[in-house]
Parts: C-alpha cells; structure tokens; sequence
C-alpha cells in the first residue's frame, strides 16, 4: 500500500511545451519508453527545459531507477538551485532509495524555496505516512489540496488516510470527488469497494466490483473482493470461485490465498486451509499473515508442534504486534508450556491491553482448561497479575 502511495505521486504537475505535454499524456497512460523517447528528443535540442527534465527524472523514479533520476534532478538544481520541484522529486528519489535523512532535507529544503509548492507537500505527506506521522500528513494534503483545488492522487492518498483513521465517510466524500470527474477512475472505484466493504454496504461494493470486473475481467483484487461479499452473502460456492479465477489469473496474489484459506478453515477443510497458507509462505517467506494463519489453523487442527514452530517465525518476523504473542501463547498453553505461556501472554497484554478481553474470552472457551482441571486452576491464579480475574468468571 505504501508503495503505491509514493508511485501515485509520480503523475502530478502539469508541464509546458507540446512535446512536453505529448510525453506527459503517454507517460500518464503508462508508456514509460514512449514518453521518455520524446523527452530524449526535446532535451537534445534544448538541455535547459527544466520541465522535460523533470518528467524525465520521474520516469526514471516509476523505473525505480533512482540513481539516473537523482541525476536528472541534478541537472537542473545545477543551473536553479532553489528549483523546488527539482528538490522535491529528488527528495522523493532518494527515500524511494533508502537515503532518508537526505530525502527529508531535499523536501524540506523544496518547502523553504517555495511554502506553497503543492508537488512537495504532497511528497512530503508520503513520507510522513510512511513515519507513521498520520495528522501531520493529513496537515500537508488539507494545504496541497487548498493551494491547488487538489489532484485525483491527493485525494486518493488522503481517502486513504482517512479509512486508516476510521473517518469512513470522509474517505468516502474524497472518493466521489475523484470519481465524479473520472467516472472510470479504476484506482478510485476499487478503493471505493473496499471502503463500502468495510462500511458493510454490501449492494454497493458489489455495484463497483461488477464495474470494476467490466473494465477488466480478470483484475485477482477485484475477484477476491467480489468473493469476500458472497460469502458475506451466504453464497460460498460463488465465493470459493471467485478466489479461484484470482489465484489462476494471478498466482502471486497472496491475499487471495490468505481469504481463501479462511474460507476452507472456516469450512473446517483445515488440510485445504493449511495448503494455502503454505503457498504464501513458499512465495514470500516475508510475509507474516502466512506463518500466523497457518499457525492458526494447525493449532486447530491439533498440530501444536507444527503451529508453535509457525507462529514463532511470526513473532520472529515482527516482535511488536501483540496479536502474534497472544496466539503464541495459547498454543504454548496447549503444549503444556505454561511458564512460557503466561511471558508470552504479559507480551501480548504490555503491547496492547486490549489482549486482556482476548485473553479472558479465550480462556472462558478453551477445552485445555476443562481437561487439565488441577493445572487449569494454576493458569487460572498466574493469569490473575495479567488480566481482570473477575472476567474470568463472566
């Protein structure tokens, strides 16, 4: 999601010049190579075109091609040196690069140029989402959005922000924004059906998934969201196909293998379930949704070996996400590990006191206790310094 953020940038600012502007159009239609053949062109008969420069650097940027781009930037900070969009974008090179501290010093030195340079504080607001810095990015799009009258991709980009922060309806108003000049705008329609999703407006996600298959029939996002709602729907077949035709069309979708497993688990095919996880993990080792919910559904399955073995790969992965410690240590539980347990359970409750009502529900359901009675009533009393016991008793 952040990358596409950062890469959704890249197709601002208007530039001058008929062959500029031809450029501009093919490199908005994605022809890079058309785009930049022209620019070659223009900049050999006149290297002193700032504009065809540029566009030509945020080729080089949609390339990923970071260090040609910088060079370009380059350029023309060498005949401007307060050039603020040149900044802005070499700002935007670099943290695509990894050179973060210089990034943020190019934008922030784009800004002292030019305060008021829509492009950089649309650049910045992508940099500080990627910091976590969500108000002040919101801060920097409100002021991009006001000097300019706002860009599809400022829209996007703040709808996105506000679904995060859970203003549904804030998001959703930006969304038409963009979609009433752009009726087809296919990124807009497809954050608007996820967005309806999340509002529980079913028939409406279903209207824009149908649109959104229409204009490309194939789309492995499209599909798993169109599956997701039939099986909101009831309809589990129409699910199971739909997450199907995703994973024909595009293998590496992993989110589709990801809401198809949950579909076997839920099923109770937790062979299917596992099967699937399993292809995340063999496609992306560095994905931790696949070790978590494979570890899930082995631990269902009863293979708490297997499972402690996954979920420790997760926690491994990313130590901070208290979801991870909670399942680690109910499956550590079950293993008869209960010192172990009850440290990954205080992990759990320190990241997020929130795993205090998980923890409670779990235990209030769980047949370990009803088998172990003696050692479910030693659980019971450590569980006293990490939860309300009294929730126990609920």
């Amino acid at each position: 999601m952040k990358r596409l953020l950062f890469l959704a940038l890249l197709f601002v600012a208007a530039c001058s010049g008929s062959d500029v502007q031809k450029a501009e159009a093919l490199y908005n239609s994605g022809d890079l190579d058309g785009a930049k053949a022209i620019l070659e062109n223009v900049l050999d008969s006149n290297h002193e075109n700032h504009d065809a420069r540029i566009l030509l650097g945020k080729i080089y940027i949609a390339k990923r091609d970071f260090v040609s781009a910088i060079s370009e930037f380059d350029k023309v900070l060498q005949e401007e040196k307060e050039h603020s969009n040149a900044l802005a974008y070499r700002g935007l090179a670099m943290w695509q690069k990894g050179e973060h501290e210089k990034a943020f010093y190019a934008v922030t030195a784009a800004l002292e140029a030019n305060p008021d340079n829509p492009e950089a504080l649309l650049i910045r607001a992508a940099i500080k989402i990627e910091m976590g810095q969500t108000e002040k990015a919101l801060t920097d799009l409100d002021k991009s959005i006001e000097l300019n009258g706002g860009t599809d991709d400022a829209f996007l980009t703040r709808s996105l922000l506000y679904e995060g922060m859970g203003e549904y309806d804030k998001a959703l108003e930006d969304l038409n924004i963009v979609l009433s000049t752009d009726a087809d705008n296919y990124e807009a329609l497809q954050r608007r059906s996820v967005l309806y999703y999340s509002m529980q407006r079913w028939d409406d996600a279903m209207d824009d998934i149908d649109r959104l298959l229409d204009m490309e029939p194939g789309n492995a996002k499209a599909l798993v969201t169109r599956g997701r709602l039939k099986l909101r729907m009831g309809d589990i077949e129409g699910a199971l196909e739909d997450h199907d035709k995703a994973i024909a069309n595009a293998p590496d979708t992993l989110d589709a293998y990801v809401s198809r497993g949950a579909i076997y688990q839920e099923m109770g095919e937790l062979d299917k379930a596992i099967a699937d996880y399993s292809e995340i993990i063999k496609r992306d080792p560095s994905y931790v949704d696949g070790w978590f919910y494979r570890a899930s559904a082995r631990f269902v399955n009863g293979e708490y070996e297997e499972a402690a073995g996954d979920i420790r790969e997760a926690v491994n992965r990313q130590p901070k996400d208290p979801t991870l410690w909670g399942l680690a240590g109910t499956i550590a539980l079950y293993r008869d590990r209960i010192d172990d347990s009850m440290t990954m359970f205080e992990r759990a409750v320190w990241l997020d006191p929130m795993q205090k009502k998980l923890i409670a529900r779990g235990m209030k359901i769980q047949s370990w206790l009803e088998d172990n009675p003696e050692k479910a009533q030693e659980v019971r009393g450590r569980l006293n310094d990490i939860i309300d016991p009294e929730r126990l008793a609920e």
